[in-house]
């Protein structure tokens, strides 16, 4: 659903900022992981790099959830 707001024009800033509410639910997610990664997990995913990496690019979709909001209005 939000998906199709950003894509219509007219609800671009609604779906927007409706995305970037989504994405900041994640974002508790990507924290905890990177409050429980460890160095010795066997996937990279788990390690601390790939939960940093995790949180950043969290961090950036909602910029760009923001950045699609505010340029449509």
């Amino acid at each position: 659903m939000v998906g199709a707001l950003v894509l219509v024009p007219g609800s671009r800033p609604v779906g927007g900022w409706a995305a970037a509410a989504l994405i900041t639910c994640y974002l508790v997610s990507h924290v905890d992981a990177l409050r429980r990664a460890r160095p010795d997990l066997p996937r990279l995913l788990e390690r601390p790099a790939g939960a940093v990496a995790r949180l950043v690019v969290n961090i950036l979709y909602i910029a760009w959830a923001v950045a699609v909001a505010r340029s449509a209005a």
